[in-house]
């Protein structure tokens, strides 16, 4: 019955040509799951959460986390370093700062440790890191990416950050 659906009927080296169309459009399917199962590019498919930004930020460049709190961290960018470091604007405690290691996207950066932040990272490129700030709430970036001189060093980062999480 399903015969009549696909190619009318014609003989194709001892076979109808719909039974023949039919097996190709089985072994077509079972292939294509198979290549989704194992596919790398679907399965580390990352997207950053909603309220997120993306920044480009060079030496010298100063990003906050909150107003009127000490939540911000300087770019030290030469030569022999990649520094992320916590900066007083408002005379308060400073917020601290965490590496948690590799990952491929912000969404990634789940964890927040209760233990272990200091005042100044390096900053190391596809790293998340999580800020602590003195009020106690928690901010995120990512280093997405960056871009180097001819020398090796770094002009530029990309960070995506949200606050808070």
């Amino acid at each position: 019955m399903l015969d009549q659906f696909l190619i009318p009927s014609t003989k194709i080296k001892g076979r109808s040509a719909s039974s023949t169309s039919l097996w190709l459009i089985i072994f077509t399917l079972s292939a294509f799951q198979y290549s989704c199962e194992t596919d790398s590019v679907v399965s580390e498919f990352c997207t950053d959460p909603l309220g997120s930004d993306n920044l480009i930020y060079k030496n010298g460049n100063v990003f906050c986390f909150k107003k009127d709190l000490n939540g911000c961290f300087a770019l030290e960018l030469t030569a022999t370093k990649t520094v992320v470091r916590a900066v007083n604007y408002v005379g308060r405690e400073l917020a601290v700062i965490q590496d948690i290691g590799q990952v491929k996207c912000l969404s990634q950066v789940k964890e927040k440790p209760t233990s272990g932040y200091v005042y100044t990272v390096n900053a190391l490129l596809n790293h998340g890191y999580s800020i602590k700030l003195p009020d106690g709430t928690y901010g995120r970036f990512f280093i997405d990416s960056w871009m180097k001189s001819t020398t090796g060093t770094v002009l530029e980062i990309n960070i995506t950050r949200q606050y808070s999480y």
